[in-house]
């Protein structure tokens, strides 16, 4: 037993050490596996923003206040929205079955979603106001939001929001830099003529859904899984 447990230890010790470019790796491995559905999820979204935006804009061109107000409301459509190709991702990384008709799956966990969103928002201010980097640790540990609510159906928004801040614990300053070796990425997808954005986006989508993923296995709240490559050796041998 003691052997056991001692393996268990290294090996999680491990996981968290590569956790970044363990994350990208299985987020490219499961772009290459399903790229399709991911890419025109993302796109049925973007255009969804651009006419929304469009519509308030040209709308209420006079009215600045009520432009404000219904693009706030538009932008709790939106996450709501975007919940799904969140649940996407996760669902991609994890090998399970997806299917466009995912993409809708946030409007049944709407009201978690925008609790959730809120007071997001609210602690992210105070953390601000307060002074810049208390706010920067606040987002860090609630980053992981919309991956729990729609993960974990039985929490609702506030809930769902501890969680976060929970798992994150030990992990804020990992995920910092891992977001912003996404945003190196991003910005070489912009360098190769924006057309490279096709496949940088989706891919920080995956990549950070694995990184979830691979932290609740590390806090040992999942079943513990194969490391990446010996999951997609054992899945192409």
């Amino acid at each position: 037993m003691g052997m056991n447990q001692e393996v268990g230890v290294q090996e999680r010790l491990k996981l968290e050490e590569t956790i970044i470019g363990d994350s990208v790796r299985e987020g490219w491995e499961a772009f290459k596996a399903r790229p399709g559905i991911i890419i025109g999820m993302m796109a049925l979204f973007i255009v969804i923003i651009a006419i929304g935006q469009s519509i308030i804009t040209q709308a209420f061109v006079s009215d600045v206040v009520t432009m404000n107000v219904v693009s706030q409301i538009f932008g709790l459509f939106t996450t709501v929205f975007s919940a799904g190709i969140y649940l996407t991702t996760l669902k991609m990384v994890r090998r399970e079955s997806v299917n466009f008709g995912l993409i809708t799956s946030g409007f049944g966990r709407t009201v978690p979603l925008i609790v959730a969103y809120i007071l997001l928002i609210i602690a992210c201010l105070i953390g601000v106001i307060l002074l810049v980097i208390p706010g920067i640790i606040i987002a860090l540990g609630l980053s992981q939001w919309l991956f729990v609510v729609m993960d974990r159906q039985e929490l609702g928004g506030v809930e769902a929001l501890k969680a976060s801040w929970e798992m994150m614990k030990g992990y804020k300053l990992k995920y910092f830099g891992f977001m912003l070796l996404l945003l190196l990425i991003n910005i070489l997808g912009m360098l190769a003529l924006i057309v490279g954005l096709v496949v940088t986006v989706p891919l920080s989508m995956l990549a950070m859904a694995s990184f979830y993923n691979r932290v609740l296995i590390i806090n040992a709240a999942k079943p513990e899984i194969p490391a990446t490559s010996n999951v997609y050796d054992s899945m192409n041998g």
